[in-house]
C-alpha cells in the first residue's frame, strides 16, 4: 500500500470517459455513404487533414494540381479539376489553418456539406477579432473548434443561423464576458467549451445566464475568471447536462435548488461555493469535486450520503467539522475519497465496508485515538491510504 500525496487516477479516467462522448472527431457512417476515408492534403503547408465521405475504395491515387497534393483512397482515377470539385463537395471534416483558402479551392457553393471544422491553434497576433459570418455558408456545420487562438472579440450577430451546430470549442482564447450572452442564441448546442478565457465582466442580467441553452450536455468554463453566483448562471434550466466543469473561478452560492438530474460529472473546486446539497437533485452524480471552497459545517449536513452513484468524491482543503458519518460506508461503488485538510474530529472511523475504494485520504484532520490496520483487511482494491499529521494518541 503506497503512502504519500498523489494524484487520483480515477478523476483522469472519468474526465476522459465523459470527454470521449463529446469528442470533436466524427467518423460516423451517414445514410447513403458506405465508408468514411481519410485523405491527407498539403496546400503550401496550410491544410493538414481532410476526412471525406466515399462510396467505397479500391486503390490510392495521388493528385497534384499546382501546389495542391492530395493522397486519396478512391474508386476510380481522378483526372480533372471537376473531379477535385466533386471531391471537395464530399468533404465532411476539415482541419487546417486558413479556412478562406480552402473556400477558394472548393470553388463551388455546396460548402454546406461541411460538418466538422477545426481552426485550432492559429496563434496569429493579428488574429484578434472572430468574424462569425465566415461560417454562414456552412449550413450543416455541427462541430466547430476555434480553441488555442488569440481571439479577443467578435463581429457579426448571426451565429444563431448555425442551426445545426452541436459542439463549439472556444477554449484558450481571450474572449470577454460578452461572448457568453452572444452564444446563448445558438440553442442547438450540446457541447460548449469556453475554458481559459476572460469572462470576469459577464453580466447575466443581459441574457438570463445560460438558461436558453437547454440542449447542453457538456459545459466547460474552467479558469475563466467568472465572478457570479450559480443561480445567476442559469444552470437550473440545463436539465440535459451530464458534464459541468466550473473549477478555478470565483463562483459563489449553492446547489440547493439545482435540478440537474442527469449530471454525472461536477467540478466546482477552487471557488466560493457554500450551502448544503441535501435537496439538490443530483441522483446520477458519479464525480464530485468541491475542494478549496472554504466550506463549513458537517459532512452529514452537506448531504453527501444521498449520492449512491458516486465513484469519486473530493472534499479536501475545506473547513468541515464533526465526525465522519457512518453512512459513507453506504457509498458502495466509491473508488476515491479525499477528506484531507479539514477539521474532522472524533475517533478514526471504521472503513471496512468501503470495499470498492482504491484511494482514501483522511490526513491533516483532528481525529483521535488509535487506528487499527486490521480494518483495512477487507479493502482488497485499496492502493493508496493517507493518514497523518494532526492525529492525537
Amino acid at each position: 500500500m503506497a503512502m504519500g500525496r498523489t494524484s487520483v487516477r480515477v478523476k483522469a479516467w472519468h474526465i476522459k470517459k465523459m470527454r470521449l462522448k463529446h469528442s470533436t472527431n466524427t467518423t460516423k457512417t451517414t445514410k447513403g455513404i458506405t465508408k468514411v476515408e481519410t485523405i491527407t492534403t498539403l496546400i503550401g503547408g496550410i491544410i493538414n487533414e481532410v476526412v471525406i465521405a466515399t462510396n467505397g475504395s479500391t486503390k490510392e491515387e495521388i493528385i497534384s494540381i499546382g501546389t495542391i497534393e492530395i493522397i486519396k483512397a478512391t474508386k476510380g482515377t481522378v483526372e480533372t479539376n471537376e473531379d477535385i470539385k466533386t471531391m471537395a463537395n464530399q468533404v465532411r471534416t476539415i482541419n487546417h489553418y486558413k479556412f478562406t483558402i480552402w473556400m477558394k479551392i472548393n470553388g463551388c457553393t455546396t460548402t454546406g456539406r461541411v460538418m466538422n471544422l477545426s481552426l485550432s491553434g492559429l496563434l496569429y497576433k493579428s488574429t484578434t477579432i472572430l468574424n462569425f459570418s465566415l461560417f454562414q455558408p456552412l449550413e450543416q456545420l455541427q462541430i466547430l473548434d476555434l480553441s488555442y487562438n488569440s481571439f479577443k472579440g467578435w463581429v457579426d450577430s448571426r451565429a444563431h443561423h448555425l442551426k445545426q451546430l452541436k459542439i463549439l470549442n472556444l477554449g484558450y482564447n481571450n474572449f470577454n464576458g460578452g461572448i457568453l450572452s452572444y452564444l446563448t442564441t445558438i440553442t442547438s448546442l450540446t457541447t460548449l467549451i469556453l475554458n481559459w478565457n476572460n469572462l470576469q465582466d459577464f453580466d447575466p442580467t443581459q441574457s438570463g445566464g445560460l438558461g436558453n441553452l437547454r440542449n447542453l450536455e457538456y459545459l466547460d468554463l474552467t479558469s475563466s475568471s467568472i465572478n457570479v453566483s450559480l443561480q445567476e448562471l442559469g444552470l437550473a434550466n440545463l436539465r440535459n447536462l451530464e458534464f459541468l466543469d466550473l473549477s478555478s473561478n470565483m463562483i459563489s452560492g449553492s446547489l440547493q435548488q439545482a435540478n440537474l438530474r442527469n449530471l454525472k460529472f461536477l467540478d466546482l473546486s477552487f471557488n466560493k461555493i457554500s450551502g448544503s446539497l441535501q435537496h439538490a437533485n443530483l441522483r446520477n452524480l458519479e464525480f464530485l469535486d468541491l475542494r478549496y471552497n472554504g466550506m463549513i459545517g458537517s459532512l452529514q449536513e452537506l448531504g453527501i450520503c444521498n449520492f449512491k452513484n458516486l465513484i469519486e468524491l473530493d472534499l479536501s482543503e475545506n473547513n468541515f467539522e464533526g465526525h465522519l458519518p457512518p453512512c459513507v460506508n453506504n457509498l458502495t461503488i466509491l473508488r476515491a475519497l479525499d477528506l484531507s485538510s479539514n477539521q474532522l474530529t472524533g475517533n478514526i472511523p471504521s472503513i471496512n465496508l468501503m470495499q470498492s475504494v482504491e484511494y482514501l485520504s483522511l490526513q491533516d484532520n483532528n481525529f483521535e485515538g488509535l487506528f487499527s490496520f486490521s480494518s483495512l483487511v477487507n479493502l482488497s482494491k485499496l492502493e493508496i491510504f493517507e493518514l497523518s499529521t494532526k492525529i492525537v494518541r
